[in-house]
């Protein structure tokens, strides 16, 4: 019996130009001997019968045979089809994951250009087992309209664009898990070397395998146990305090703009929040019947119309609804007036809360007639009812939960060690993005412990920095999303590493946006020019330093091409300064230089602060190189 690690086989591509791995498992103490191209190793079966060998680099090129076989009885395995070129390692969350089948507004476009034959695609299967997985399941196959629709959308731009670029075979190995943290991807040896993290990791290694653990998962019924150690309700105080009265004055309330999350508005942690607006109505509604749409509630809702409850979704710890967008009915009795006063108590036990759209499905209208719709976006009225702080975690963490430390690693990246990818593309940030503050550390930790891991330390790392969401707004002071393109900025300069700047992709009403091909282009652009040498300025303009003359802040970008522009008309904006009291005002800007960009307002004489495209939707003039790619947002202390 002679068997190779079940990731081999017919169909894939081999990277040129390295020593190749090649394992699996044969009876115990057995001479193993492999051939392709003409290259020959030979290795012995340990005492357990796995062995592992390596074979002197390949050229690009193919089709060609693998042969791998016991001399001692002539059993042998063989492999067909086989590429040898260029492999590149995908992974992530959910962008990174989102098929091509499901970008249905940009699938025809993908699908009539996708018959590539030595374009070939690997598809991990998800596991998040306890213990972890010695080889991953999934199936090579070539690149033809029919097996591209299920396939990373991302990837396959990436991989198309380096295919045509290079003219050798192409592999790509998607790894993806959507709604994943950073964490669960980083090694348990990577976690342990970041002190806010090594705690946060051991506690898991220590309870994970508790019989109380598995006393929970069976009493929770839920495999992934998100519904332990949350915080609770306290009960719904702003109905005794009237909050959801139709007559309850909130002139001292905060305001919002919606659809929107509370943790872009100041509030970081999770917990319990009320809105309210009034409408006017139009005279020939009177008495009808209406329908309401909110859009979807982050997690759960209760939602009045007039003073009266008119439905509500979720209980209890249920994250079922986070993204579902609701329509209740207002009955006419209740619709006796030429306004309407709506309030929505919105809870959110962990992560991000709100009513967060899309502003596609927030309306009202008759019951019947869709087309006289009125939105209800925009600015609405808003108190914290309760605060839960900031939930580090969902819940209980271990087997069949993909967000537990390191589990993601262990299932779905280490089986494949140490086959020699050229390099990594991730997209990712979405779920870390309420803890922005750590994910620079975080990546950083995840670039050189995948490097460390796999014995490559030239490993190239490109990745995408968040595009715009939720409603467009110049500038938003608490925007988590602005936090978190900062942060990803701040690891685009380590060696071998790159960033595609995807401002102008994002999608006001979908954390899914479906113009995925540009993106895995951009990803190609960087890494052709930063990994295979090509010819171009790799992506968008990056802050390369900021300076003061007076009262003016003189920006100098790298990657501006053959000179920096605006998107319209002369000079961007975008722009804001503050001084030493931390408060931000708009600047004037203009371009000076090929690369330079002078910053000034007349309400800050000693700019200390500065920020660009600062919001979750940034809505500005954006600044572009001469390749008409956006600049990456920024925020810094002069």
């Amino acid at each position: 019996m002679i068997q190779l690690d079940p990731f081999f086989q017919s169909g894939m591509v081999l990277p040129r130009n390295e020593r190749l791995p090649f394992w699996g498992i044969a009876e115990p103490g057995r001479r193993i001997c492999l051939s392709i191209q003409g290259r020959e190793a030979e290795t012995l079966s340990n005492s357990t019968g796995v062995f592992k060998l390596w074979l002197s680099p390949l050229e690009a090129g193919g089709p060609f045979t693998l042969r791998i076989w016991m001399p001692e009885n002539d059993e042998e395995q063989r492999l067909e089809d086989m590429w040898v070129g260029e492999v590149w390692f995908a992974s992530g969350q959910s962008n990174m994951s989102m098929t091509v089948e499901a970008c249905e507004r940009h699938r025809e476009e993908m699908l009539a250009d996708a018959d590539y034959p030595q374009l070939r695609l690997f598809t991990v299967e998800r596991k998040a087992e306890l213990t972890p997985e010695s080889s991953v399941s999934g199936k090579w196959q070539p690149c033809q309209p029919e097996t591209v629709k299920l396939f990373s959308a991302v990837a396959f731009g990436f991989a198309k664009s380096l295919h045509l670029e290079l003219e050798v075979p192409v592999g790509v190995v998607v790894s993806a898990w959507g709604g994943t943290f950073i964490e669960t991807w980083i090694s348990q040896q990577g976690l342990s070397r970041l002190p806010e993290f090594h705690d946060w990791a051991e506690t898991y290694r220590q309870e994970a395998y508790l019989p109380e653990r598995w006393q929970a998962f069976r009493e929770d019924g839920n495999a992934q146990g998100i519904v332990i150690n949350l915080p609770e309700d306290a009960g719904n105080q702003g109905l005794d305090l009237g909050w959801a009265g139709a007559g309850f004055d909130d002139g001292d309330w905060e305001k919002m703009v919606v659809p929107g999350k509370w943790q872009s508005n100041g509030y970081q942690g999770s917990g319990v929040f009320w809105f309210r607006q009034r409408f006017d109505l139009p005279a020939s509604w009177l008495g009808k019947t209406l329908v309401l749409e909110t859009g979807a509630m982050d997690k759960i809702d209760i939602t009045y119309a007039n003073g009266q409850e008119i439905g509500r979704t979720g209980e209890g710890h249920d994250v079922s609804f986070w993204n579902q967008p609701r329509k209740y009915s207002l009955p006419g009795e209740l619709n006796q007036g030429s306004k309407v006063s709506l309030a929505v108590r919105v809870v959110s036990f962990s992560g991000d809360g709100g009513m967060i759209g899309p502003s596609t499905k927030m309306g009202l209208y008759p019951e019947g007639a869709p087309e006289e719709r009125i939105p209800i976006t925009g600015e609405w009225k808003f108190k914290q009812e309760q605060d839960y702080g900031v939930v580090s975690t969902s819940g209980m963490m271990g087997h069949c939960n993909h967000n537990s430390p390191h589990i993601l690693f262990d299932n779905m990246v280490a089986p494949l060690l140490p086959f020699p990818f050229k390099g990594v593309i991730w997209y990712q940030g979405e779920s870390n993005a309420g803890r922005s503050e750590t994910y620079p550390a975080l990546l950083r930790t995840l670039i050189a412990d995948w490097r460390w891991q796999f014995a490559r330390p030239d490993l190239g790392f490109y990745f995408v920095q968040l595009p715009e969401f939720m409603a467009p707004i110049a500038y938003q002071e608490g925007s988590n999303w602005a936090r978190m393109r900062e942060g990803q900025r701040q690891v685009a300069p380590l060696p071998g590493v790159g960033m595609a700047v995807t401002l102008g992709y994002g999608e006001e009403d979908d954390i899914h946006p479906q113009n995925k091909l540009p993106v895995g282009a951009l990803l190609a652009r960087s890494a052709l020019v930063g990994m295979y040498g090509k010819e171009g300025i790799s992506g968008g303009p990056m802050l390369a330093d900021v300076r003061k003359e007076a009262e003016k802040i003189i920006c100098r970008f790298d990657q501006a091409g053959e000179g920096l522009c605006a998107q319209l008309g002369e000079h961007p904006d975008g722009f804001y300064v503050a001084d030493a009291d931390g408060v931000f005002y708009p600047a004037e800007s203009k371009i000076v230089s090929s690369n330079e960009v002078e910053v000034c307002s007349d309400q800050v004489t000693d700019p200390q602060q500065i920020r660009y495209a600062w919001s979750d939707h940034p809505i500005n003039n954006h600044l572009l190189n001469s390749e008409k790619i956006p600049a990456s947002p920024f925020g810094l202390s002069l």
